[in-house]
């Protein structure tokens, strides 16, 4: 089965970056104009709702830093991404230099095993920046670390820094740092060796906070607190602040003020912009201009997707209507027609309450909920729905009260409760526009959205 999520690879980054495919580039742009102008201790939370593509959006940020220092000339995808013409015009605009850094990811909650986490931020500065080599090459460096973990590891574990620096090159270094904690009392010598020759300062993005342990997200705020702070580091903690605040008072308590305690960890927060919804589903290949594509488009805003719902969406719909064999192959027969009806502009409605809403769902499919079907299909977004819905000599009303004259709400309305609340005997039938609805259109719908109908081709 084909997937649709767009995931945060390299090739994805670069490609989204190139094409601007969320329709976000000149907000990342000036995430970074903010970020070349930090030149002290300073840390940002980039917000949003779990979902929203803030993973996505620092990978990219991550790749334009290293795109801009040419330390990272030899990596991968440097000269695309550093020659992104949207990117060199919007440099030429500001007619701003970019001070050369060096950027760091650290998933947080891929580390949330270790007993002080730290010790893995440092490897991941060692590991990400290349400087294994070095360390072992350049005795001074190796003394350097030496002093910012030896201290604590040999005295509380019994870990020799030696075995620490060997791990770096094990296939098994997180069991090994998992073990160790780290007090990082020489952290300025440290960061002051790793940017020279290579930057003016480091970077830092640490994401997944909000989803780790509650005390090892506290910890980690608190060890960079106290041990990391430093005028050449900053700071982007991706986050969902709700659930980060959630997690702080798992850990102090109900009482506790959370809002008050990350306030003094984050000195700025911005919220990460939503996702252009068309240019996002044509970079998950979702066909862009038919009535369907259309509808969900209308859906997705309605019900306020985030990035990740919108690709599960975007699957469902994939499989249950394009991949639908009699979405490629109908008659123009009455019934067929309000089966059409059903799967073009009922179908993405009852999938995407479901996702969204577990009781408005049932509430819908239970035929007590169709002031959704008549939010959707309000103002402009009528000419979605208008085909099919009129007889021949009949027309919407214009005011003019003439005696063809139909209500679009009501006819919408005479529609749904032909689907939801039909008449159960065995002859019901229900003819409205140019459509005929029978007691087997709601099962036919559900066995659609279910993923049962036996002409979905898998």
């Amino acid at each position: 089965m084909e997937s649709y999520e767009l995931r945060d690879t390299n090739e994805n980054i670069k490609e989204t970056l190139l094409h601007d495919s969320l329709f976000r580039n000149i907000y990342l742009y000036r995430f970074l104009d903010l970020l070349n102008t930090i030149d002290d201790s300073v840390s940002l939370a980039v917000n949003g709702r779990w979902g929203t593509g803030k993973t996505f959006f620092v990978k990219q940020a991550k790749l334009l830093l290293e795109a801009e220092n040419p330390f990272f000339e030899n990596r991968q995808y440097y000269n695309e991404v550093k020659n992104i013409l949207s990117w060199k015009n919007h440099k030429a605009e500001i007619d701003q230099e970019f001070v050369p850094v060096l950027p760091v990811y650290y998933d947080a909650w891929m580390n949330d095993n270790a007993k002080d986490p730290v010790l893995s931020l440092v490897y991941e500065i060692i590991n990400q920046l290349d400087l294994k080599d070095e360390i072992k090459g350049k005795p001074e460096f190796k003394d350097i670390i030496k002093g910012v973990v030896n201290p604590f590891i040999e005295k509380t574990t019994g870990v020799n820094i030696e075995k620490f620096l060997d791990s770096l090159d094990s296939k098994d270094y997180l069991e090994e740092i998992s073990t160790q904690q780290l007090v990082h009392e020489r952290v300025a010598e440290f960061i002051s060796d790793v940017i020279k020759e290579r930057g003016n300062r480091l970077v830092i993005f640490i994401d997944e906070l909000d989803r780790c342990r509650p005390d090892y997200a506290v910890n980690l705020l608190e060890r960079i607190k106290h041990y990391f702070s430093n005028e050449n580091v900053t700071y982007v903690f991706s986050v969902n602040i709700d659930e980060l605040q959630h997690t702080i008072k798992r850990f102090y308590g109900d009482g506790f003020s959370s809002t008050e305690y990350l306030d003094r960890f984050f000195d700025l927060t911005i919220d990460i912009p939503m996702i252009d919804v068309d240019k996002y589903f044509n970079s998950i290949c979702f066909a862009s201009n038919d009535l369907v594509s259309s509808v969900c488009k209308v859906v997705v805003s309605k019900l306020d997707f985030s990035m990740r719902q919108t690709e599960r969406f975007a699957k469902i719909i994939k499989i249950a209507i394009y991949n639908n064999r009699f979405y490629k192959n109908r008659s123009n027969s009455e019934e067929d027609r309000a089966k059409f009806f059903m799967m073009a502009n009922v179908a993405p409605l009852i999938i995407g309450l479901r996702m969204a809403d577990i009781k408005k769902y049932r509430k819908f499919i239970d035929g007590n909920e169709a002031s959704f079907m008549l939010e959707v299909y309000e103002g402009d977004n009528k000419d979605l729905v208008d085909h099919f819905m009129l007889k021949q000599n009949e027309v919407f009303k214009t005011g003019n009260n003439a005696a063809n004259e139909v209500d679009f709400n009501q006819r919408l309305t005479e529609i749904y409760e032909a689907i939801f609340n039909y008449d159960k005997s065995n002859s019901y039938q229900k003819e409205i526009g140019i459509m005929t609805f029978d007691k087997n259109s709601k099962a036919w719908l559900l066995n659609v959205i279910n993923l049962f109908s036996l002409q979905i081709e898998f």
